[in-house]
Formats: C-alpha cells, structure tokens, sequence
C-alpha cells in the first residue's frame, strides 16, 4: 500500500470520526432541549434528605423520558445542579481518575453517599416503623405512608406487607371498621378506608348539628322565660294551702263562782225565812 493510500485512509476515518462527534454532540443538544422542555427540578442544598431523594427521583424520571442513557444522564443531571450542590459535583468530577468515564450508577451512589446519609435513612425508616394515623385524615395519612415508606423498603416490599402495615397505623375508631374485611391490593384498602371515613364524618357532623339545635332551643326557652314575666309567672304552679276551722274558746266556768252564788242565794232566802 502507497503513501497516498495511507493517508487518504487515514483522512477517511478522521472525517468519519469528525462526523460521529457531530453527530452525538447535536443528538446531545437535541436530547438537552427536550429534557428542558419538561422542566427538571433544580437541586441545591436541604437539611431534610427526602429532598435529595426526590429530585433524584425527578431527575431519573425525566431522563427515561427523553430516552438518555450513559454518560448523558451524567451530563443532563449534573446540569440541574446549584450551588453547594454543584461544588459538590465539581469536587467528585475533578477528584475521579478520569471524569470522562463517570457512570450514571456511580452518579447516584456518590449523590445519595453524599446527600442522603446512612443515619438520616435509618431515622426515617424508624420514623416509618412509628407511623400512626392520629389527627392525619386518610388521605394525609396515606401520602406520609408512601413518602415515608421508600426509607424501609423491605417492610413493604409485597402487598401483604404494605396492607398489614397501613391497617395497623390507622386511628382507633377507623381501624376495626377496616381490619375485618380483606382487600385484593393496597389502592382498594385506600379507597375503602377513605369512605369509611367519610361516612364516620358525615355521621358526627349529624351529631353535631342535632345538639346544637337542641343546644339553641334551650337557650331561647331560657331567653323566652326571662324577658316575659308574666309567662314565666304562669309556668310556675300555684301554691294552695289547707285551711283549718278554728274552734273559738269555750267559756270556763270558775267553782268558786258558782259556790259564790250559792251561798248568795241561801243568805237571801235566810232573810225571807226570818
């Protein structure tokens, strides 16, 4: 093989080397836009690592989306990184043997190594273990359940598990009108709760009107009373008393009276007699 042979050869897998950058940098560009477009959430800095795991989450979503796979998922999620965030990455990225070789895997191990710590996970996961309904309705009952679930995956890794564990968590009153009945997956427990609840609801609210109506009526009989005497006066029964016949004294006739007229009456016939 000539000289020109050579060197046209090699000319020929430098164009097409050339072409193939083009070609991955524009597919890059056009992949960029589009992950754009669904407007990816910024991650910066949070105390609370559910925040972390949720823009990771995000993130893992709208790459799939825009079908990025490799090295371009790298590229496109360190992108939407700010601030103490992004001094992190540019530590990782300068620290690593060769940046150009950093996968989406070690991506993600090294941000939740980082953001999400192991400490952090076992508190939430105790946090989900502790769950309990109390003053939560159903619905605020079931988005802390599943927000809190991904910290102990293994407690609710079959819907069994995910049943048992969201039954047992439920307030007192609501927890034996659920228990007794089985349910063939996890949304239709959730359905089924969410309108139990709903009728225990309505039922205290019906409650609640009746005694403040009844409330209210005894109020206005009270208000009713005081302002109109002469009602209040007729309400009260009348107060009858027994009379008695009262026998007047009889005269007492002294003895000594009587005695007294007696000898008056013999003297006056002594002096007749004479």
């Amino acid at each position: 093989m000539d000289l020109a042979t050579v060197m046209a050869t090699q000319t020929q897998l430098l164009q097409e080397l050339v072409r193939r950058d083009q070609l991955h940098r524009g597919n890059v560009q056009g992949k960029m836009m589009e992950f754009m477009r669904l407007r990816p959430p910024i991650y910066e800095s949070s105390d609370d690592p559910m925040e972390a795991d949720s823009w990771l989450r995000a993130i893992t979503q709208k790459l799939e989306v825009v079908n990025c796979v490799g090295r371009e998922r790298v590229a496109l999620a360190a992108h939407q990184l700010k601030g103490p965030a992004a001094e992190w990455w540019e530590n990782f990225h300068e620290g690593a043997a060769d940046p150009t070789t950093i996968t989406w895997e070690e991506f993600v191990e090294e941000f939740r190594r980082y953001h999400i710590p192991d400490g952090v996970i076992h508190l939430k996961a105790a946090e989900f273990r502790n769950l309990k309904q109390g003053a939560m309705s159903v619905n605020q009952y079931v988005r802390k359940f599943t927000e809190l679930s991904r910290y102990a995956p293994e407690d609710v890794n079959t819907d069994k598990k995910k049943q048992t564990k969201f039954k047992d968590g439920l307030k007192t009153r609501l927890y034996p009108l659920i228990v007794s009945n089985i349910y063939p997956d996890f949304n239709t427990l959730v359905n089924q709760a969410i309108l139990t609840e709903e009728g225990l609801n309505r039922e205290d609210a019906e409650k609640k009107r009746k005694f403040e109506h009844f409330k209210s009526k005894r109020q206005d009989r009270g208000q009713s009373s005081r302002f109109n005497p002469q009602q209040r006066f007729r309400q009260q029964p009348t107060m009858q008393y027994r009379t008695q016949s009262v026998v007047p004294p009889q005269p007492t006739q002294s003895f000594r009276t009587q005695t007294s007229g007696t000898k008056q009456q013999g003297s006056s016939k002594s002096v007749q007699d004479g």
